[in-house]
């Protein structure tokens, strides 16, 4: 039985696009985890012409969104916490088809958020 790093192992020795890829993929990785910019902006604008078209794709959409990245490396705040409340309250709204009164409503969100 192969592990994950034997099969990728023998992909990229088939394939050099894919092995290119993987290989970018993974140091993009590091520099993410690293939170360093400056190694971070100097991949996402080499020249890059062995990847897959995909991962072109994504580095020019990185590219274009270049300067929020920038303040997620800087910063730490995220807006995560606040998008899932949101969602759990579309969810409410779409499962309960209206409430009586908003009362109700405000106290099934509290409860569903505080849980």
């Amino acid at each position: 039985m192969m592990t994950s790093h034997g099969i990728i192992d023998y992909l990229t020795h088939l394939n050099e696009s894919f092995k290119a890829t993987d290989r970018l993929v993974q140091q993009l990785t590091v520099v993410f985890d690293q939170r360093n910019f400056e190694a971070y902006n100097a991949l996402i604008h080499q020249k890059h012409s062995d990847v897959s078209h995909y991962l072109k794709k994504s580095l020019r959409t990185l590219r274009k969104y270049s300067d929020a990245i920038t303040n997620s490396f800087i910063y730490r705040y995220s807006n995560g916490h606040l998008e899932g409340i949101n969602n759990k309250i579309k969810l409410i709204k779409h499962v309960s088809f209206g409430y009586q009164n908003f009362t109700n409503f405000r106290n099934c969100i509290l409860l569903c958020i505080t849980n």
